[in-house]
């Protein structure tokens, strides 16, 4: 039976349904079911949601590492031709893996998951602090970017271990130490490679520590019960109701994807067979997986029940794709444009960049306080997403002083 404190979460009318087919639904009258692990804020867990902030720290350390350093990588290592694959590999490792790994998560669990991404992640920054040739390290980023497949699982973790009235607040801390990591990875970056070609590496020697530390918290520590499809089906059948098409099409569809847009104009003409052949190889499989999750598996990685109530996961998936894309971005070339265009010393650069980080700090704060007090989403996303449309418009002249 689940603790006092938790059917008072409730709203009495969380069970209510939208007031017209397909409406947005308010955030009070969104149906939920908190579990029986909240015990109230013990010792355990806060050093359980803290583990989960050091590995989100981890994670974004990784994600923006990866672009902030990639010019100093090469310039040590050679393989500029390859530049662009250091930061490209994260987003794509996170496209091809998270989606199967929040699914499969639901049959055996989330502590595990979080524990073997970030034992992943631990191999790849030795294998990329220690890199000799671009492909090593490239090699080294596909495997520390694991990592940041079980994204998802955090703000899961979140509001399995924390009562509903709690959960703006502590989904906000995680967004927020997003956004501290980032800072501290530019930083940290700028300093340590602005006087030593290899300076590089202390960041990933700092990575390897930092996935240790939160691979042993998170194992130790964070001991859920098990979910009940954990219990209720056996091996068989969890293998069997795992969506093996879609886990199998949608790392194949996007990496090829990938392939062609990274190569378009960079260094292939879009003509060329370069950028023609994946590009159109992986429309095709989007397209054929996109048939196959409507009409054949209804339950797979893009499960109906999250769309047939209300407009709330299809307005979220959106919202979190436009911002997935301007993020990365923004990550992947403004410090690489500013450094060229405007600014070589990298610790200036990244201090201009890390703005939108500090931002960020301020922000998710503000929106925490809001959300919690006004039990509604709307404003903060539309502030949110002005505040993007005013980042880009600002740097759409760059585009016209570079081609020059």
């Amino acid at each position: 039976m689940a603790p006092d404190g938790i059917n008072s979460e409730k709203n009495p009318v969380a069970s209510e349904k939208p007031d017209s087919e397909g409406q947005a639904m308010h955030l009070d009258r969104v149906p939920s079911e908190d579990g029986d692990n909240y015990e109230g804020l013990t010792a355990t867990c806060v050093i359980v949601y803290l583990a989960i902030l050091a590995v989100g720290f981890a994670e974004m350390m990784v994600i923006v590492s990866s672009g902030n350093l990639a010019r100093s990588m090469v310039a040590d290592i050679g393989g500029s031709d390859k530049t662009q694959w250091i930061s490209q590999s994260v987003p794509i490792v996170n496209l091809a893996l998270g989606a199967p790994v929040a699914q499969a998560a639901d049959y055996w669990g989330r502590k595990w998951f979080l524990v073997i991404s970030c034992a992943f992640a631990v191999v790849g920054s030795v294998i990329v602090s220690r890199a000799t040739n671009i492909d090593m390290a490239l090699a080294g980023n596909a495997l520390a970017s694991i990592s940041t497949s079980a994204q998802p699982l955090l703000f899961a973790v979140a509001s399995e271990i924390l009562p509903r009235r709690y959960r703006p607040a502590a989904q906000g801390g995680i967004t927020g130490i997003f956004a501290v990591a980032a800072i501290v990875a530019l930083m940290m970056g700028s300093a340590v490679t602005k006087d030593n070609p290899s300076g590089w590496r202390i960041v990933w020697y700092f990575n390897t520590g930092l996935f240790l530390f939160t691979a042993l918290v998170v194992m130790f520590l964070y001991n859920p019960p098990p979910r009940p499809e954990q219990v209720n089906f056996t091996l068989r059948e969890k293998l069997r109701k795992l969506d093996w098409v879609g886990i199998i099409m949608l790392p194949v569809a996007v990496t090829v994807l990938c392939i062609g847009l990274t190569w378009s104009e960079n260094p292939f003409p879009w003509s060329n067979a370069h950028v023609v052949a994946p590009f159109a190889i992986g429309i095709v499989l989007v397209i054929i997986l996109a048939l196959y999750e409507v009409f054949v598996k209804k339950d797979g990685l893009f499960h109906h029940e999250l769309f047939n109530h209300d407009r709330n996961a299809s307005i979220a998936l959106f919202l979190i794709f436009v911002e997935g894309m301007a993020f990365f971005v923004a990550n992947s070339y403004v410090p690489l444009e500013m450094s060229v265009l405007f600014e070589t010393n990298p610790v200036l650069v990244c201090l201009n960049f890390s703005i939108v980080f500090i931002g960020a700090v301020v922000g998710s704060i503000i929106a925490s306080i809001y959300c919690s007090w006004s039990r509604q989403l709307r404003w903060p996303l539309v502030v949110s997403y002005i505040g993007f449309v005013i980042f880009y418009g600002k740097r759409s002249p760059w585009y016209q002083i570079s081609t020059y």
